[in-house]
């Protein structure tokens, strides 16, 4: 897929290592998609076992049998590949609907010739390289033997254990991607869980761009008709704006002394800080710990005042309980706080919060950009809209405003790498665990019909059905078991591998491995439980006569 809106450089400077990661987990599924198909071909060799070697009793030659098993290859290959086209050229929206939005960002993705290409090379490929092994197996036969009923054994022997190697594969592939997918999923939630320090619901943000010409009393002016326009809406419950804009990363920083703070008092520290219109904290549903928001009386003309937050107190003013009214020092004019707020993480969620001072819009003679209108309202987000684009349309056509978008959205936003690694990882994770699944119900079904006779053998004896069917899932849990001895230690691997990215989750978390090798038991009995309940109930007398 060829990114229409968002380009790869820009989506590798995006991402870095987790693209990384998502095109190694669809490796993997590949590796597990061709696993597959080796064992329904090889299961497919050996049901034509007699027609080879009839054949080779007729005179055919062996590169003649291989090249037709090949040309089987290519036909599966072809097809699969017309599929795939298929999928791509009608499918691609409905993924890009189902994955999260890519910030400020549209991804418009649509097939590409040389991606294209290169996906049906490698397609192929895969095919030919995974079906020359089970050909070459397939015609490694004497043809006397094979004709003989019941000389067989040793040949299939050899290539059901070939087949249960692909399957315990199939099955650490599987451990590896699941356990990436709960790794994702646990780091996801735990961001999720990161106290906000505000209410995100029922906020709708955007930026209004003015014309560099015009002047600073002219932009404020502007501001604070807008604001009083939308606070007329019905519905809404308050309006304010910021500058630098709720979880747009961008950051304005002032040195601050504080007389008293061992921290400060002798040489200037750096704090970030916001400009705020009356009525922020209350806007964006943040209640203050002690004191008071910047409210209508904090004017010009007014004493500065500021509003900190709690990793100020804890920095600057830990050994003074009642932290309000104590005064700042910026750029020599003295500040008096007269409010303490939450933690809030403007630099995203995995970011450490930093000492952070809000300041009233009316005391600073320049925001210092566009300022962030935030308003709280009790309408849906779709009839807000359009009456926030009628407001600013009175404001004349010089001043433009960005999508407007809700502050919960924005928030998401900030999280975007770690939902699309949750989304995908469970997609591959889910994939992988299906192939799994069928491959290991593929080699159970094979050797439960190619162990008919000894299941009736044991039943006429007076095996108990129990026995049969516990004897079937027995080998499928020793085919999980192996895969899991191969899967975790690679999965360990990979997750320090990716440890980078998870957010307060350790690499080697014991619930993820844990979660993983419970799911894979529990699919190696699902898989195995319908050919384990049919060797149990066969009639003796007729496996018996088949046999």
């Amino acid at each position: 897929m060829r990114p229409a809106g968002v380009g790869v450089s820009m989506l590798r400077e995006m991402f870095g290592k987790p693209l990384t990661i998502l095109m190694a987990a669809v490796g993997l599924v590949l590796l597990a998609a061709c696993a597959n198909v080796a064992n329904l071909l090889l299961a497919r060799g050996a049901s034509r076992r007699r027609e080879v070697a009839m054949r080779f009793s007729l005179g055919a030659t062996r590169a003649r049998l291989i090249g037709q098993a090949v040309t089987e290859c290519l036909w599966l290959a072809t097809g699969g590949c017309v599929l795939g086209i298929g999928l791509a050229y009608w499918g691609t929206e409905e993924i890009l609907r189902f994955l999260p939005g890519i910030p400020a960002q549209r991804l418009e993705a649509g097939p590409d010739g040389a991606v294209l290409a290169f996906t049906l090379a490698i397609s192929v490929i895969s095919v030919l390289l995974f079906g020359l092994a089970p050909a070459w197996r397939s015609t490694a036969i004497h043809p006397a033997m094979a004709l003989r009923s019941g000389a067989d054994a040793g040949w299939v022997a050899g290539r059901q254990r070939f087949r249960r190697a692909l399957v315990i594969a199939q099955v650490a592939f599987s451990v590896v991607l699941a356990v990436l997918a709960g790794l994702f999923a646990r780091s996801l939630a735990q961001l999720r869980g990161v106290d906000l320090g505000f209410r995100d619901r029922n906020v709708v943000a955007f930026t209004l761009n003015f014309p560099a010409s015009w002047k600073p009393a002219d932009r404020s002016a502007a501001q604070r008709r807008m604001v009083s326009q939308v606070e007329s809406l019905p519905g809404v419950q308050s309006v304010s704006y910021e500058f630098p804009g709720p979880f747009q990363m961008g950051m304005s920083s002032w040195t601050v002394r504080v007389p008293g703070s061992p921290r400060a008092s002798q040489e200037p520290a750096t704090v970030a800080v916001h400009t705020v219109a009356p009525r922020y904290l209350e806007t964006i549903g943040s209640v203050p710990l002690l004191g008071r928001d910047i409210d209508r009386n904090d004017t010009a003309n007014s004493r500065p005042v500021a509003v900190v937050n709690q990793a100020f107190v804890r920095e600057f003013l830990s050994n003074d309980p009642q932290p309000l009214g104590r005064v700042l020092s910026f750029e020599d004019e003295t500040t008096q706080i007269v409010g303490v707020v939450r933690d809030i993480p403007h630099q995203g969620l995995r970011e450490k919060i930093e000492p952070t001072v809000y300041v009233p819009a009316e005391q600073r003679k320049s925001m210092g950009g566009n300022p962030t209108i935030l308003v709280r309202s009790q309408l849906p987000t779709s009839a807000l809209l359009p009456a926030l684009r009628r407001e600013m349309e009175k404001l004349g056509q010089q001043v433009a405003m960005d999508e407007p978008k809700t502050l919960a959205g924005a928030v998401d936003e900030s999280i975007f790498q770690d939902r699309i690694l949750a989304t995908l990882g469970g997609c591959f994770g889910g994939l992988a665990l299906l192939l799994a699944a069928i491959g290991l119900y593929g080699v159970i079904a094979f050797g439960t019909a190619q162990r008919a006779g000894e299941f009736g053998v044991r039943l006429a004896l007076g095996a108990q059905r129990s026995e049969v069917l516990w004897m079937v899932l027995r080998d499928a849990l020793l085919l999980v078991a192996a895969g899991l001895a191969l899967g975790l230690p690679a999965s360990l691997a990979a997750s320090r591998y990716v440890g980078s990215v998870l957010f307060d989750v350790k690499p080697g978390d014991a619930e993820s491995f844990v979660g993983t090798a419970v799911v894979l038991v529990v699919v190696g009995l699902a898989a195995a439980f319908v050919p384990a309940r049919r060797s149990a109930g066969m009639d003796p007398m007729r496996a018996l006569r088949h046999e």
